[in-house]
């Protein structure tokens, strides 16, 4: 996630307080960019038609590999 945020390993509950701690203590200033970093992630990686090309991408890949077969 780069600089959007914190990703921590499953089961792993020293990292997650810390990470959280580490939220809950940002400055006003890195929280803002925090925040239009991780929007802008969303926006360039999850907008609707981000999504479909790559499900149309796959569904044809999918195609492919069937008629090939």
């Amino acid at each position: 996630v780069g600089s959007t945020g914190y990703v921590v390993s499953p089961d792993d509950n020293d990292s997650l307080s810390s990470a959280i701690s580490n939220m809950l203590n940002l400055s006003r200033r890195d929280y803002n960019r925090l925040s239009k970093d991780a929007r802008m992630r969303i926006k360039t990686n999850f907008d609707i038609s981000c999504i479909s090309k790559r499900y149309m991408k796959l569904y044809s890949k999918c195609i492919y590999n069937t008629l090939s077969e």
